[in-house]
């Protein structure tokens, strides 16, 4: 699968995103996502950070953000500027929105005057089964590991994030290296016996001298 950016995601794999808190895990996952329902892929979305509505209301605005840009590139000269014009107040419109409502979600509404045609195409997306969303508190690796045995071939799934899954039963004992590795083993075998593509968040230690790179953390102590 390939996204935009240049992104690239074979079928059959398993792939992490790492990053410390507030780095843009849920963003980046949430776009992939966007590029993968946009390709017409069954798209799974595990989410632990967030709610469905929270994801849901990431992929209506990143869509009603890119239908702008295209309209500005695909417009003849008279009608580019007038959606120039219209564009940039419904991007101060939507960065407003951004800012504000994410401060109390899920408990606000959406502005049907911009957000009405990819709310429609998120609608679909949902109701057609294209578009599948996991609420995972609480989530154990074997829960997750039933759900990927049963999504479609081909489909892609994105996790968020795997430290927040329950580690499985065997390895319980074991440290926190040796968890990671026997969940990431299994996460690959599922991802190879479905024909998936499995992209997962990592999030790096919170506690980490931020100068350092995110590199020093995993070989120094294994954090991710």
């Amino acid at each position: 699968m390939r996204c935009v950016g240049g992104l690239s995601f074979p079928i059959g794999t398993l792939s992490f995103i790492g990053a410390r808190p507030g780095r843009g895990k849920t963003t980046l996952l949430s776009n992939v996502a966007l590029d993968s329902l946009l390709q017409g892929k069954k798209t799974i979305f595990v989410s632990d950070e967030e709610t469905g509505r929270q994801i849901i209301i990431r992929l209506v605005l990143s869509l009603t953000y890119r239908g702008h840009i295209l309209q500005k590139e695909s417009a003849g000269t008279e009608a580019k500027n007038k959606a120039a014009n219209m564009g940039s107040g419904a991007r101060g419109e939507l960065y407003k929105y951004i800012r504000e409502s994410l401060k109390t979600l899920p408990g606000t509404a959406l502005n049907d005057d911009v957000f009405s045609e990819p709310l429609k195409i998120v609608k679909a997306w949902v109701e057609g089964g294209q578009l599948e969303i996991v609420e995972s508190h609480d989530y154990g690796f074997e829960d997750l590991e039933g759900c990927l045995r049963t999504a479609p071939e081909k489909s892609v799934v994105l996790i968020d994030y795997v430290q927040h899954l329950r580690i499985p039963s065997d390895a319980a004992e074991a440290t926190r290296q040796v968890q990671l590795q026997a969940l990431s083993a299994r996460l690959a075998a599922c991802a190879v016996a479905k024909s998936l593509v499995v992209i997962s968040g990592g999030q790096f230690t919170r506690n980490k001298d931020a100068s350092r790179t995110a590199g020093q953390d995993v070989f120094d102590d294994c954090s991710f």
